[in-house]
C-alpha cells in the first residue's frame, strides 16, 4: 500500500536534464536537475499546488559498499526551501553512519496554502516565516544532531464560519477570523 493512499495524480510539465557516469559499481551524477511549472500532487493524503518546483543535486552511489553522498541538494517552491550539503551515508556491519548538514526556509502562510493535508480542518491556518538548520555529525559510532529553527511573526488563526442569512446578529459583529496565538519571535533549539 502507498504512504500516499489510493489513488495519486500528478499535473504539469515536468524538465529532467542530467549529467552522470555509470559503471557496475558507482552511479556519479555531476549535476541532476528537475523544474516543473507548475506543479500539482494529489492524494488522499497530501495536496500540493506550487507554481514551480526546482530541485539540483550531486551526488555519489557506490553499490559495492553501498555508500551514498550528496555533496549539494536544493528542493524550491515558493512556499518551502531545503539546501542540504556534505550529507554521507556510510552503512557499516553495525550501523548506518550519517552526516551532513540541512538549512531550510518555509512561508507558513503559503505552506498552508499550497500544501494540504486534506483530513485537516479547513478552518485553521498558520502564518509567519521559518529559518532553520539541521546538522548530524558522527562520533563514537553515534549519530549526534542539532537543530534550530527561527520562527518571525508566528500566528495560529481560526477562520469563523459565516454567520447564516436567518441569524439575529448583524454580520458587523461576526469575526471573520480570530488570532488564537501570536509570537513576534520564536527560536526552538534541540538536540
Amino acid at each position: 500500500s502507498s504512504p500516499w493512499g489510493s489513488s495519486v495524480q500528478l499535473d504539469g510539465p515536468l524538465d529532467v536534464q542530467m549529467t552522470a557516469q555509470l559503471s557496475g559499481q558507482s552511479v556519479e551524477l555531476q549535476k541532476a536537475t528537475w523544474r516543473s511549472e507548475p506543479f500539482r500532487f494529489s492524494s488522499s493524503q497530501l495536496t500540493i499546488d506550487e507554481q514551480v518546483v526546482a530541485v539540483e543535486l550531486t551526488g555519489r552511489w557506490d553499490r559495492e559498499h553501498g555508500r551514498c553522498s550528496v555533496p549539494e541538494a536544493t528542493f524550491q517552491t515558493a512556499a518551502l526551501a531545503f539546501r542540504i550539503s556534505d550529507f554521507r551515508l556510510d552503512p557499516t556491519d553495525a550501523a548506518a553512519r550519517v552526516t551532513g548538514d540541512c538549512a531550510f526556509r518555509a512561508d507558513l502562510a503559503r505552506l498552508g496554502d499550497n500544501w494540504r493535508i486534506p483530513a485537516a480542518p479547513p478552518d485553521w491556518r498558520v502564518a509567519g516565516s521559518a529559518l532553520g538548520e539541521v546538522s548530524l555529525v558522527q562520533r563514537d559510532d553515534i549519530t549526534r544532531g542539532r537543530w534550530s529553527v527561527d520562527v518571525i511573526g508566528a500566528e495560529l488563526v481560526r477562520h469563523t464560519p459565516a454567520t447564516p442569512a436567518h441569524a439575529a446578529i448583524p454580520a458587523a459583529n461576526v469575526p471573520a477570523s480570530s488570532a488564537l496565538w501570536r509570537e513576534p519571535t520564536l527560536k526552538l533549539l534541540g538536540s
